[in-house]
């Protein structure tokens, strides 16, 4: 017999030592016992040998720290002050063959209020060679794979486009796509405007004069063009009822106020839902006198609502506006602020304060929506009561219909005014139009000179690029 642990299989399958001596095998019986009065060669069929398996993947479950301290140093494995944490473990190659995988983490960054995890690099060496992180494409919430839609926003794959062929590109082949095109936007430019948009003149919307007579009233500047982007099918009209009353705009300040509204609207804007009712009331006091109570079920009175679960920022700041004029004693106008994204309620009178609750004076209630409560709360320096109120309902437009990238420009020195799509990279086209509805008015022919473009009738107020 041999003690020598070197075996092989011959062309036999026998095992057999480095001498050629076969190892003999006893067979067992039922009850496991052996018989050595018969044994034999020990064969093994190939198909019953292992195969070495290399290592594809690696797992680790770790609690790093949150307290250690963020390294800025260049990573060095043989300087441990360059890195806050190492694992080791053992991987193998097709052959069986193992070797030590090292993991460096290095803390980069402390978790903040506006990014609240805390951030880690990782370096992986197997042996003395460094192990290059292979690109992974990133997936959402709900594990479905991430794509670069046309205009640079990551969205779902369900959510991208699909017209033309590669129109979702996999966030990470950048590489790959060797057809580079220069991107261009289509742009809508009018001619010089008649007024005087300058920064030391501006206009005033509140004076805006008709050719015919009398001057524009803020319902009537609701409707002042439509624009459409890259076809959508749903065109956004200009509202600029918000500027009657606001004194002189000059031009850069018009460029914005309608670029934001442009990008808003063909965004993910959402209605707010009201079908609540408990968020559809709320009550208001000025300088504790007598308290004017707000109940928005109203709002479907307005010939633009048709449900109180589909009810746009606009139209709730229609509404209040209207409730809070017919009550002369609550002097204020209601408004919206995008940054601070609520409700603004701004008193006539800059030295009279206002207090909000929900529900009604007599039965105060929680309004969730509002983020108010039984108790009253004083509307601070910034006209609201301190908290966001978002909207809660329904996309306004369909992920297909969404357009970014939107630019209005006023150039101070022709005197003109622009409208660009996003920069798509493909063919894109944006037209604007100053023919709203049909019948007598439906042409805007006052704004579009305004603007800088000649409309008389709805054969010619289109203009697309």
């Amino acid at each position: 017999y041999t003690r020598n642990g070197s075996f092989v299989l011959d062309e036999q399958f026998s095992v057999i030592n480095s001498s050629g001596q076969a190892l003999l095998a006893a067979a067992v019986d039922s009850s496991g016992k052996a018989d050595l009065s018969k044994l034999n060669k020990l064969q093994i069929p190939t198909t019953t040998a292992g195969e070495a398996l290399q290592t594809s993947l690696v797992q680790l479950s770790l609690n790093l720290p949150s307290d250690a301290d963020v390294i800025n140093a260049e990573f060095n494995r043989n300087n441990p002050s360059t890195y806050n944490k190492s694992t080791a473990l053992s991987v193998y190659d097709s052959g069986g063959n193992s070797y030590l995988a090292t993991v460096y983490y290095v803390k980069t960054s402390n978790a903040t209020a506006d990014s609240p995890f805390n951030k880690w690099q990782t370096y992986v060496y197997v042996g003395d060679d460094q192990v290059n992180a292979a690109l992974q494409q990133s997936t959402d919430e709900n594990d479905e794979l991430l794509f670069v839609n046309k205009y640079g926003e990551l969205k779902p794959f369900s959510q991208v486009e699909d017209l033309l062929v590669n129109r979702k590109t996999q966030k990470f082949a950048l590489d790959d796509l060797t057809d580079v095109r220069t991107s261009v936007p289509a742009s809508v430019s009018g001619s010089k405007v008649p007024n005087d948009m300058t920064a030391d003149q501006g206009f005033d919307f509140g004076a805006f004069a008709k050719s015919s007579s009398g001057t524009y009233s803020a319902t009537e500047l609701k409707t002042f063009f439509t624009v459409d982007v890259d076809s959508s099918g749903v065109p956004v009209t200009v509202d600029l009822s918000g500027l009657h009353g606001a004194g002189k705009v000059t031009g850069v300040e018009l460029a914005d106020y309608i670029q934001d509204q442009l990008n808003r609207s063909f965004g993910d804007e959402r209605y707010f839902d009201l079908s609540t009712v408990a968020n559809q009331k709320f009550s208001l006091t000025l300088d504790g006198g007598t308290a004017k109570d707000i109940d928005l079920a109203s709002i479907t009175g307005q010939s633009d609502v048709s449900n109180v679960n589909a009810v746009k920022i606009e139209d709730i700041v229609e509404e209040l506006n209207t409730k809070l004029a017919a009550s002369p004693a609550m002097a204020a106008t209601a408004a919206y602020d995008y940054a601070l994204r609520c409700f603004t309620i701004t008193p006539t009178n800059a030295s009279h304060a206002i207090t909000i609750l929900g529900g009604t004076a007599a039965s105060p209630a929680t309004n969730a929506l509002f983020g108010l409560g039984v108790t009253a709360l004083t509307l601070g320096a910034d006209a609201t009561w301190g908290t966001t109120v978002a909207p809660n309902g329904t996309l306004i437009r369909p992920a297909t219909q969404q357009r970014y990238g939107i630019t209005v420009a006023y150039d101070g020195a022709q005197e003109t005014f622009s409208i660009s799509s996003g920069s798509t990279g493909d063919q894109s086209e944006i037209g604007i139009n100053f023919t709203i509805g049909s019948g007598s008015g439906a042409t805007k022919t006052d704004f579009a000179n305004f603007m800088g473009f000649e409309a008389t009738s709805a054969t010619d107020s289109v203009y697309t690029v």
